[in-house]
């Protein structure tokens, strides 16, 4: 019986013991019936074993972005948005002031032309023509000088729009950077707004601290609690804020107030006390 593993080659493949099974004994006795169990039990065996499913390896989704992605994509917005309108103004400004070289030296060509005209024509025209041709001249000075101011004023609307749209854009930046600074470090914008407030009443002998509680236990060593300055907890007063309480006064300090304060002031038009 010749040999077709060799001994020094068995390793390589994995022998197990194969036993048949007689598929026969309990065929009927048809012959037709038979030949077809039997046929189709051969095809059966022939059949390859199924594949397995191939496993399909999914990229793990990216994660949402957080709050604070969005926020900074916010801030980055607004700053370009405050780039295009500083990009505006500049632009409006350089027209304005060409315009206005053009009509300076326009008018400077106007009166001096009118001046040699009226001059050349004093020596061969009566004097009442040559008044005539003053006054003509005269008024095409005054048209120009008028079509300057309207223009001038057309540009300086034009600046002051787009002033105001690069004070708001600057003002929707800081809003969001102070939400962002409250946020991270509200202890210390509460120590130096307390800080701010007690500067304000020097004089006042005894002064309570309200602050929001995450806040006071911070707060009590920044401003160094003692026999006149109370430091107590108020679930009413945001983070970040401070509202102090003297025998001269009451004062509130927030620093979102204290925001929306200047932006009433940057946005009031011109003029307005």
């Amino acid at each position: 019986m010749s040999v077709i593993i060799n001994k020094s080659n068995e390793n390589r493949y994995t022998i197990a013991h194969y036993s048949l099974k007689v598929i026969q004994a309990d065929l009927p006795e048809d012959e037709s019936l038979r030949k077809g169990i039997t046929k189709h039990t051969l095809r059966n065996f022939d059949d390859p074993a199924p594949h397995p499913k191939e496993f399909k390896y999914s990229e793990p989704q990216e994660e949402e972005e957080s709050p604070q992605n969005d926020q900074s994509e916010l801030i980055e917005s607004l700053l370009q948005k405050a780039d295009d309108f500083s990009s505006k103004y500049l632009k409006a400004q350089m027209a304005l002031e060409e315009l206005q070289e053009r009509h300076a030296k326009e008018l400077a060509r106007l009166k001096e032309e009118s001046y040699a005209q009226g001059y050349e024509a004093a020596k061969v025209v009566s004097q009442k023509e040559a008044k005539e041709l003053y006054e003509e001249k005269l008024e095409l000075l005054g048209q120009g000088a008028k079509m300057l101011a309207e223009e001038s004023q057309k540009f300086e609307g034009a600046l002051h729009r787009i002033e105001e749209e690069l004070i708001g854009a600057a003002l929707d930046i800081a809003h969001e950077v102070i939400i962002k600074e409250v946020s991270k470090h509200a202890n210390e914008v509460t120590a130096a707004l307390a800080q701010s407030l007690m500067r304000e009443v020097e004089k006042a002998t005894q002064i309570t601290l309200r602050v929001h509680p995450r806040t006071i236990e911070y707060l009590k060593k920044a401003v160094d609690e003692n026999t006149r300055v109370h430091v107590v907890a108020d679930k009413a007063v945001a983070e970040g804020g401070v509202v102090l309480v003297s025998n001269i006064g009451t004062i509130e300090g927030d620093i979102l107030e204290r925001y929306e304060q200047v932006k009433r002031i940057a946005l009031q038009p011109k003029g307005e006390a």
